[in-house]
């Protein structure tokens, strides 16, 4: 989570604007990374699997707020608008000349594909699809027990209604009798 964190603060320091250089001016760097957070297992089920969904949707959208933060680095221009034409030009021809040999490496890997890349692919492709599957089995298990508890806990409900009407009806007929 930290790490979420710290990555985010980088990426918000990369993008310059008027408020983050005044930022970095002032700030002095982390000697040392934050210490990880205490969990008390002393806590209940229920209670942690709270905490545990709070720290998966902080994760989840951090992991959202770095990824609109590298889109936006990735967005700014690789020289100012004011920048001279020849300038420009000579960066357009250079990533030109960058797209064409990415384009020979991409062609030359697809016809150089031999038998035994392609064997390796195939075997890591079955090994994946064979944990995917466990995963899958897993994730149904999921399920089923939580409807099972689901199922418990309607059943639950249902016991102690019918305890509650007992107790008051006998609270009732009790103090009907002692009156």
């Amino acid at each position: 989570m930290n790490d979420l964190n710290s990555r985010i603060q980088q990426l918000t320091k990369l993008i310059l604007t008027s408020a983050t250089v005044d930022e970095s001016k002032g700030e002095e760097g982390d000697s040392r990374p934050a210490s990880p957070v205490k969990i008390d297992f002393d806590m209940s089920p229920y209670q942690l699997q709270q905490e545990l969904l709070a720290a998966r949707l902080q994760m989840e959208s951090q992991a959202n707020q770095i990824l609109s933060l590298e889109a936006s680095l990735l967005a700014r221009p690789a020289l100012p608008a004011d920048a001279k034409e020849d300038e420009k030009n000579k960066l357009i021809a250079e990533q030109a000349k960058t797209i064409r040999e990415l384009e020979i490496v991409v062609r030359g890997y697809e016809e150089n594909l031999g038998e035994p890349l392609r064997k390796v692919k195939e075997d890591v492709e079955k090994e994946w699809s064979e944990k995917l599957d466990e995963e899958k089995k897993k994730s149904e298990q999921n399920e089923k027990w939580a409807e099972e508890v689901v199922k418990a806990l309607e059943k639950e409900k249902k016991v102690g209604l019918q305890f509650l009407l007992r107790v008051l009806v006998f609270s009732k007929r009790f103090s009907s009798v002692n009156r």
